[in-house]
């Protein structure tokens, strides 16, 4: 899939954050002439596959100073086509609301930039800085196994303690996560 990403990437239009249109350093280390350089990343193989379906793909790359994650969203079926006919792009929602979040307080992701590839069906493609230490809350249940039952239990009262903290004060400032599930939770 790295080399389909690569391709779609060809033509995009990128829309950066801030942050990257403010720091000149960061903006060249993603981009050449307005151009990702993802096609460098593969050849320097500094590209790490996390994940890789029809739906989307996701990638993070080691780069000096900074890691990033990239996430290829693609459409793939009518339904994800009409979806896209009426509303801005999975990768758009995601950094319009990431910066939302942040500028609340909430503890996020943070966009670096996304982009819409040129088409009939565009694929839609975000970057965010790599959370440092974090994996999604579905893998840290699972490593809950290997701990004595007594170890594990704990683990999950404060787990499920934390949870219910981090949603009630993310409800409190009006925020719903409209795609709560433990893969898109990070601890």
């Amino acid at each position: 899939m790295t080399n389909s990403t690569a391709d779609a990437m060809a033509q995009v239009k990128w829309i950066l954050a801030p942050e990257v249109a403010d720091s000149k350093t960061i903006r060249e280390a993603l981009f050449c002439e307005g151009i990702i350089r993802f096609p460098e990343w593969l050849d320097a193989n500094l590209v790490n596959t996390i994940k890789s379906g029809v739906h989307r793909s996701v990638y993070q790359i080691s780069l000096p100073g900074f890691d990033i994650h990239l996430k290829h969203n693609r459409i793939s079926g009518p339904r994800a086509f009409i979806r896209e006919c009426f509303r801005a792009t999975k990768a758009k929602n995601e950094f319009l609301i990431a910066l939302n979040l942040l500028s609340l307080g909430i503890p996020t992701i943070a966009p670096l930039a996304f982009g819409t590839s040129a088409g009939f069906l565009p694929d839609s493609f975000i970057i965010t800085h790599t959370l440092e230490n974090a994996i999604p809350l579905n893998d840290y249940w699972e490593s809950l196994h290997c701990q004595t039952w007594k170890e594990s239990w704990d683990h999950r009262h404060q787990l499920t303690k934390a949870l219910a903290t981090f949603l009630a004060a993310m409800h409190r400032k009006g925020i719903v996560h409209t795609d709560l599930h433990p893969g898109n939770l990070m601890v």
